[in-house]
């Protein structure tokens, strides 16, 4: 085996050998390597910790940054919880409204991610507004998405509204891309089918894991 560092926390780092199957002794235990990375991102994503979500180009210019609360971290997903932090916005036949309150879920391995919208007075549900991205990269403190302008809205009655096909069109992809994306707008429309959506937002009770 040979030793090497690896963080664990912020800025914490601990003393692992790893050998040539990627095993890990850490702490006394033999370990999958992938499963002490996965300690060590979700001891970066607890539960009530601050998080700053960035909004990206495909060529990767940033147009909108904003801070938000961690509620659940497992691996492929971060869920979290942010307010609309804009003036008020008319938005089809509502109004996105300053501090509306966002329940939001980034993935790593899907090419979408979904916000759960309520009014921030009320607490009434809006909807659901779903971007068609490339994965979710995480890094600590951070996630950051590649926005494709393709985007859906989910009425609570379930009706759906595709929005920006025009722009998505637009976007210089490579087609491998283009096919991603568009599954992904399929993939979207049936979980609102289904009544999807709201269960990808959802926590397993007191444990702070997602759901599915």
């Amino acid at each position: 085996m040979r030793t090497r560092r690896l963080d664990i926390s912020n800025g914490e780092e601990a003393a692992v050998e790893v050998d040539e199957g990627c095993k890990v002794k850490f702490l006394g235990l033999i370990l999958p390597l992938f499963v002490v990375r996965f300690q060590a991102m979700s001891a970066l994503f607890l539960p009530g910790s601050p998080i700053l979500v960035r909004k990206l180009t495909p060529d990767r210019v940033e147009t909108w940054r904003y801070a938000g609360e961690v509620l659940a971290f497992r691996g492929d997903r971060v869920i979290l919880e942010a307010l609309f932090n804009r003036a008020d916005l008319p938005f089809l036949d509502l109004t996105l409204a300053r501090g509306d309150r966002f329940t939001e879920a980034y993935f790593s391995d899907r090419w979408y991610n979904i916000y759960e919208i309520h009014d921030g007075r009320t607490s009434q549900l809006k909807g659901w507004y779903c971007n068609v991205s490339y994965p979710a990269e995480f890094s600590p403190g951070q996630v950051d998405y590649v926005d494709l302008a393709l985007d859906l809205w989910v009425y609570p009655s379930g009706r759906q509204v595709v929005l920006d096909e025009d722009q998505f069109t637009a976007l210089v992809l490579s087609e491998p891309a283009r096919i991603h994306a568009r599954q992904a707008l399929g993939e979207l429309q049936h979980l609102a089918r289904l009544d999807g959506l709201h269960s990808l937002l959802q926590l397993e009770p007191g444990s702070g894991v997602p759901y599915q």
